[in-house]
């Protein structure tokens, strides 16, 4: 199995040795537009352009950089909307959300990125949300 660069932006080393993998996490914002806001939006789309560009530049290193966008996953946290408004606006959308997904099935996502088996996969966004992103 590939070496799992966790801090985004940790792949940017060019002597590491070939067949590395990494992987970031930019959740699901960054394929689509969300309601946290416009830093939160901004911040995920940077993680996606930051993948594609290491990838570019690490490629023929035999590094893969990649990145899941994960959609709903238990973890405990809950959250709840702070104005009626909010509330409003997004209830229609939360009834359109697939079944929350498990760590450990995020997990083997991330595995497999990391995985000899994904060895021809750079720069790819693996939306791991149930089919959220194509809602």
């Amino acid at each position: 199995m590939g070496r799992a660069c966790r801090d985004r932006g940790a792949c940017s080393a060019p002597d590491l040795e070939p067949e590395y993998a990494c992987e970031s996490a930019c959740r699901l914002g960054c394929v689509r537009g969300n309601a946290a806001g416009t830093a939160y939006g901004t911040s995920k789309h940077a993680i996606a352009g930051m993948t594609k560009s290491e990838a570019f530049l690490y490629g023929p290193h035999g590094i893969r950089v990649n990145a899941v966008a994960p959609g709903g996953t238990a973890t405990g946290i809950e959250g709840s909307f702070k104005s009626d408004f909010a509330k409003e606006r997004m209830a229609p959308f939360l009834e359109l959300l697939p079944p929350i997904a498990t760590a450990d099935e995020q997990a083997a996502a991330i595995t497999w990125l990391l995985s000899k088996d994904s060895s021809h996969v750079n720069g790819v966004l693996l939306p791991t949300d149930g089919g959220w992103s194509v809602q």
